[in-house]
């Protein structure tokens, strides 16, 4: 598995590893401990206590005038959810062209979508297609005449991945994310395709929102945290099976972006503050409970950190709580229980417990996090 650096990798025994799987199966094997390494040369020497001077949209903006300069060609991984929306106006309003967007559905497979704005459980998140991605789209056709925007239904990537899998190593060939949509979500054969139009000399990005960052209070002091999970999200080395002049770049969680990531921690700070209402949220003891308050927590973000691009009003479906389990999944449990691609799936989330045991949760559902917390200042 290639290794790329900046979106964090692991470390046993002197060994690094892209996937964390295969790291922590070998752990647990060998009874050794397992590091995760994010960005600390840019993240841990960063003094997070002061705010920068420039303003959200100032950062924003440069950050994708950044990766416009960079790669020559521009492909925006597109969920309308907020983190992408706001990277992908941070293109638009500087006239930034994007070569193409791409979206990716389950539609013709996912069997239990209700399309109704009112219903917004995690396990309706296909419902997000027809409720926000489409109309998000038919106005960005209007902004981007000349980008590229890919529909991508994965519902027959999915099927044929489970029914071409050799054995149960197929498990780790992942990185984290095992849940069936989770681990097909970023198309990657479609960019095989886009690869063969262009010269080993061309630069090829594939931007990624990742997650808003996670922040939380304890007792008066106010600290930043980065999960290798959400870090996890892209399975990055599968873009590199034939070619490797494509790049996985995560548009806010990049050692480039401290600053940005840094002014939208004090931003949450200062709206904190002013809402004094909401502290309890961020004020907790468990993780339980923050997983349980993490979905009131994105709720809120998203007009706090992206005011200038979110309308509150906008479907979008509660964040999953759950792991390999993961609720956007549950038309798969629900309509192919009794098939062999379901089979082939669940003996591969059993590979993962059996033989990574020392990092499974205590609730059998997902390996344990590992994370890099720094102090963010007084609150």
């Amino acid at each position: 598995m290639i290794l790329n650096k900046e979106i964090g990798y692991y470390v046993v025994d002197n060994l690094e590893f892209a996937s964390k799987i295969e790291a922590c199966a070998y752990a647990t094997q060998h009874n050794k401990d397992v590091k995760w390494i994010f960005n600390e040369d840019t993240f841990g020497k960063y003094d997070w206590g002061i705010e920068p001077t420039e303003t959200l949209v100032d950062l924003y903006n440069q950050r994708a005038k950044e990766l416009r300069e960079k790669y020559d060609y521009i492909v925006i991984s597109y969920s309308a959810g907020s983190d992408s929306h706001n990277m992908l106006m941070s293109f638009i309003r500087q006239g930034l062209h994007v070569d193409e967007i791409i979206v990716n559905t389950f539609e013709k497979a996912n069997k239990i979508i209700v399309n109704d704005p009112s219903i917004k459980d995690n396990w309706n998140y296909g419902a997000e297609y027809k409720l926000q991605i489409y109309p998000r789209l038919e106005e960005i056709r209007k902004l981007l005449p000349r980008t590229k925007i890919e529909v991508v239904d994965l519902s027959d990537h999915l099927f044929e991945k489970f029914q071409t899998a050799p054995d149960i190593n197929w498990v780790l060939d992942q990185k984290e994310v095992i849940n069936p949509s989770g681990m097909t979500r970023y198309n990657y054969l479609h960019f095989k395709e886009i690869r063969k139009q262009f010269d080993k000399g061309y630069k090829i990005a594939l931007i990624v929102g990742v997650e808003k960052p996670t922040t939380y209070i304890k007792g008066d002091d106010f600290h930043v945290a980065f999960f290798d999970r959400s870090a996890n999200i892209a399975p990055v080395h599968l873009h590199f099976k034939e070619y490797d002049n494509t790049t996985v770049e995560y548009f806010y969680w990049h050692p480039s972006c401290v600053k940005l990531i840094a002014k939208q921690v004090h931003t949450i700070k200062h709206w904190l503050n002013a809402n004094p209402q909401f502290k309890p949220l961020w004020t907790f003891t468990t993780r339980e409970q923050f997983g349980k308050n993490g979905a009131t927590i994105h709720q809120v973000l998203r007009s706090v950190i992206y005011a200038d691009t979110w309308n509150p009003s906008w479907y979008q479906a509660n964040k999953s709580t759950k792991i390999w389990y993961d609720e956007i999944d549950d038309w798969f449990r629900a309509s192919y229980g009794d098939t062999k691609e379901f089979q082939v799936w669940q003996s591969g989330v059993n590979w993962v417990r059996e033989n990574a045991s020392k990092f499974v949760q205590a609730d059998g559902e997902g390996l344990e996090l590992f994370f890099k917390v720094y102090w963010a200042g007084k609150i």
